[in-house]
């Protein structure tokens, strides 16, 4: 007997102690991935470093004042070092991890369905890289207008550790929230959550879509804002739009096999999108 079919009960489902099992092992191997990640971001630290640092130099440069860092304890450069690395083994090891998350999510999956682990990698990579880019393009403009509040004739000493930090956060904070129409698909393709449920939340989605970018974009212009929560609005509808075609495809394959269809269609004037019921075979 295959070793899936074992671990899991009767229709798929894998019981609680299975799941915990699972979730350790997969979070010791995306950490895994991550530690290997870090250990070559450590040998990139200098060029990574410098393109951190260089919105700093050019504000510096263009109004003839000092912006820089500032390295306050003994050991904080290596401590710089240290987070740097590990934050270049995350966008490194980005298409092992979120492997993991899909294995993770999926367990209970054929071994056909499966085969989608590798359209899900080759999707939420390029979105989660598109997302840390796009926080990367708003920091110089993000830097330049925070740093303008300073008193003329004051010095800008900004600490090493708290600027990663921000740093991080911003591309991360992008980087996931490009990744969550992703995984909202792989919860569909698991059946833990049907496209009409995501459907008739459009609207909160919307709303948390341009709340997260008004947070995250440090900008105070509402251009920034629109221009950051379109694509994520489009990134959930497009998800929506995968997951209904899906949810769609396995009611049509229960029909035909003589059973009753698991999904609903949705209704106009229900409160989410639309939808046609399907024509039974």
């Amino acid at each position: 007997m295959p070793r899936d079919a074992r671990r899991r009960e009767p229709g798929g489902r894998m019981p609680l102690r299975e799941h915990l099992l699972e979730l350790r092992k997969r979070l010791f191997l995306a950490a895994l991935g991550v530690v290997v990640g870090a250990g070559i971001g450590w040998f990139l630290y200098d060029p990574v470093f410098h393109a951190l640092q260089q919105p700093l130099l050019d504000i510096a440069k263009e109004r003839r004042d000092l912006v820089t860092l500032n390295f306050a304890g003994v050991a904080t450069a290596f401590d710089m070092k240290l987070k740097v690395s590990f934050f270049m083994g995350v966008v490194l090891s980005s298409p092992w991890w979120t492997y993991q998350l899909w294995a993770f999510v999926t367990p209970g999956l054929t071994r056909r369905e499966r085969l989608y682990a590798v359209s899900f990698v080759a999707v939420a990579v390029p979105l989660f890289l598109a997302g840390g880019l796009l926080a990367w393009w708003m920091l110089p403009h993000a830097v330049a207008i925070l740093t303008g509040f300073t008193p003329e004739g004051a010095t800008n000493l900004i600490d090493a550790q708290t600027y990663l930090g921000f740093v991080m956060r911003l591309v991360l904070a992008f980087g996931i929230g490009f990744l969550l129409p992703v995984l909202m698909v792989a919860l569909n393709f698991a059946g833990l959550v049907s496209a009409r449920s995501w459907a008739a939340g459009w609207r909160w989605a919307v709303l948390l879509a341009f709340v997260f970018s008004a947070v995250m974009t440090p900008t105070p212009d509402a251009v920034t804002m629109v221009v950051v929560a379109l694509p994520i609005c489009a990134l959930y509808f497009g998800a929506v739009a995968v997951s209904l075609i899906h949810d769609r495809r396995v009611d049509r394959a229960r029909v035909a096999a003589g059973l009753p269809p698991l999904h609903r269609p949705l209704e106009p004037g229900s409160g989410g999108l639309t939808e046609g019921t399907d024509e039974t075979p």
